[in-house]
């Protein structure tokens, strides 16, 4: 009787030992598995930040140009608009010295 007792003991230990290798063998696949998804969604994220990236450095340089132009366009207005107003005292003066 206590031969099978303990081939009993012994049996059910061997299960247990057996489902928990089992459990350990499936957490291991599923471990990979997220791995590679993960490793999946970097390079998938990695590609969509490249492309974003692209798109960002193409719209501040064109922002960059157009700034330029605009203030290309300003200094010019501006050169212009103190022109006129040198143009106006130079008239101003003249016209005071006809009338003394």
């Amino acid at each position: 009787g206590e031969v099978r007792e303990w081939q009993g003991r012994v049996d059910a230990s061997t299960r247990e030992h057996e489902a928990a290798v089992t459990r350990l063998e499936a957490l291991h696949r599923e471990s990979a598995r997220l791995e590679r998804d993960a490793v999946e969604r970097r390079e998938a994220l990695d590609k969509e930040r490249a492309v974003f990236r692209k798109e960002l450095d193409k719209l501040r340089a064109e922002w960059d140009a157009e700034r330029s132009a605009g203030e290309a366009d300003l200094e010019g207005k501006d050169r212009e608009q103190k022109r006129r107003g040198a143009d106006f005292e130079d008239q101003c003066r003249r016209r005071s010295a006809e009338w003394e």
